[in-house]
C-alpha cells in the first residue's frame, strides 16, 4: 500500500480562518471610539456650544472617566485629555471637572498608589488653578472610602483638588455618610446621590426619599460642615434601563432636595397684649377657642 508522508506548515503571518468562509473584521477598539467622540466635542466651537443655551443655569461640573493608570503611554494621553477638558470648563465657565480615583494593581498598597497617583495629578492641578478651575477626584474605584480618598487628596494637598463623592459609591461598600461627611469635611466640593435599597451589595435605585441611604440625613450633615457647593441626584437609565422615565422622576426629586436644604421660616412673634384693650371677637368662621389665642 503507498504511503506518503505531509508535513503541515503554518506561516506566522498568514491569518487562517478554520471553518469559515466569510471575511474576517476585527472588533472595534472602544476606547478609542470613545476617545475620537470625546475630542469632537473638545475641538467644537465653545462659544457657540454657549448660546445654545442662552438662558440656561450655570453647568455645574463635566464630568469623566479620565483615571490614572501607572503607564506611561495613558497617563500621558489622560494628561493631554483633562488639560483640554479644563479649557472646555474655562470657557464654558464651568468651575468643576470631575475625574475617578484609580485602581491599584496586586502588591502595592494604597499609599503608594496615591502617591503615584498625586505625582500624577500635582502639574495638572496647577493647570487647572490657572484657569479657575477645580479637578474633582471621585471615589469610583479603589478610593471609595473616605480615608482612602483622603490619602490621594492629602498627597496632592492643591487647592485646585478636591473631593466629588459619590454617595453611593460608598454606600455599597458598607460606609454610612455619616462617616464620610465628617471624615472629608470641607474637602468636599461635589457630591452625586443616587436613593437605593441595598442588599448583599447591590444597590436598586429608588425614587429620592424611598432607599435606605438615608439622603435627608445627608443634606443636614452636609450644612453641619457648611457645606455650599452643589448636591447632583443621578438618575442612571444606562445601567438600569428599567428604571422609571427620568422626567417622571428629577422634578419631585428636586423639590425635595430644595426642602431639605431650606431652612425653616423663622416663628412669626406674637403680638403683645395692649393694657384695656378687649380681646379680639372670633369671627364666624373662626372657632372661638382659636381667636381666644
Amino acid at each position: 500500500m503507498p504511503t506518503s508522508t505531509s508535513v503541515r506548515r503554518i506561516v506566522p503571518g498568514n491569518k487562517r480562518n478554520f471553518g469559515r468562509i466569510h471575511d474576517d473584521f476585527s472588533v472595534p477598539d472602544l476606547t478609542q471610539i470613545q476617545t475620537r467622540s470625546y475630542e469632537r466635542f473638545l475641538q467644537a466651537d465653545l462659544a457657540a456650544l454657549r448660546q445654545l443655551f442662552p438662558g440656561s443655569p450655570a453647568i455645574a461640573a463635566i464630568s469623566t472617566d479620565i483615571s490614572f493608570a501607572d503607564s506611561s503611554r495613558i497617563d500621558a494621553r489622560s494628561a493631554e485629555m483633562l488639560k483640554q477638558t479644563i479649557d472646555a470648563a474655562s470657557a464654558l465657565a464651568c468651575p468643576l471637572v470631575k475625574i475617578l480615583d484609580r485602581k491599584v494593581r496586586g502588591g502595592h498598597s494604597l499609599s503608594e498608589a496615591a502617591a503615584a497617583y498625586a505625582a500624577w495629578l500635582l502639574p495638572l492641578a496647577d493647570y487647572a488653578a490657572d484657569r479657575g478651575v477645580t479637578i474633582l477626584i471621585e471615589n469610583a474605584l479603589a478610593f471609595r472610602r473616605a480615608a482612602d480618598l483622603w490619602l490621594i487628596l492629602e498627597s496632592v494637598n492643591h487647592p485646585a483638588v478636591a473631593a466629588g463623592w459619590d454617595v453611593l459609591s460608598a454606600a455599597l461598600i458598607g460606609e454610612p455618610h455619616a462617616i464620610s461627611i465628617p471624615t472629608l469635611n470641607t474637602r468636599i466640593q461635589y457630591v452625586q446621590v443616587t436613593d437605593a435599597i441595598i442588599a448583599e451589595g447591590a444597590a436598586s435605585p429608588c425614587e429620592l426619599g424611598g432607599g435606605s441611604l438615608h439622603i435627608a440625613q445627608l443634606m443636614h450633615r452636609l450644612k453641619g460642615i457648611g457645606y455650599a457647593g452643589w448636591v447632583t441626584f443621578k438618575w442612571d437609565r444606562v445601567s438600569y434601563p428599567t428604571l422609571a422615565a427620568a422626567d417622571a422622576v428629577l422634578g419631585p426629586a428636586i423639590q425635595k432636595l430644595r426642602e431639605w436644604t431650606t431652612p425653616p421660616a423663622p416663628p412669626k412673634p406674637k403680638e403683645k397684649p395692649v393694657p384695656g384693650a378687649k380681646p379680639k371677637p372670633a369671627t364666624p368662621t373662626e372657632p372661638a377657642s382659636v381667636a381666644a389665642k
